[in-house]
Order: structure tokens, then C-alpha cells, then sequence
């Protein structure tokens, strides 16, 4: 990602973590895989254009949009709350 660069577009990594529902280490290692060319280094840390969401399936997303779903707890909630219906 070449050019100026408004910090607008960028993301924290805590921010982006948040926002597609990984842990901070996780987003980092993705930094040194599938999103480095995402990744913009302002004062020696690691910043995420906003462009990379549409990695993980998310567009035109801000940091105050809903953080992605736990699909693994929701769906063991739904296990649990059937259960104890029968």
C-alpha cells in the first residue's frame, strides 16, 4: 500500500482484533502472513489499513462498529439453552 496514507483509514491492532473477534497475538501473526501488506508502521507500531478487514469478510467498517460474533459461544449457548428445554 504505496502513497499518503490517512491515518483515518489505519486501525490499532487491539482495534482490528476487536473488530474480526481474534486476539491481538493473533493479528500480529497475520501481520507476518495474509495482511502484511496492510500493515503500516507510524512511530514504530504496527497500524492496519482499514482495507484488510475485507480479509477476514468485513467492509467499510470504523473502530466504534460491533466487534464480530463468537460463533463457537453463541452456538454453545443455543446447545445449552435447547437442552435444557427437553
Amino acid at each position: 500500500m504505496g502513497g499518503n496514507i490517512d491515518k483515518s483509514d489505519l486501525l490499532t491492532v487491539k482495534e482490528f482484533a476487536e473488530l474480526v473477534g481474534l486476539s491481538r497475538q493473533a493479528v500480529d501473526k497475520a501481520c507476518k502472513g495474509r495482511l502484511t501488506e496492510y500493515v503500516n508502521l507510524v512511530d514504530k507500531r504496527k497500524w492496519l489499513h482499514k482495507d484488510a478487514l475485507s480479509v477476514y469478510g468485513l467492509q467499510n467498517c470504523q473502530p466504534n462498529c460491533q466487534p464480530a460474533v463468537n460463533h463457537v459461544s453463541t452456538s454453545l449457548q443455543n446447545e445449552s439453552s435447547n437442552s435444557s428445554e427437553i
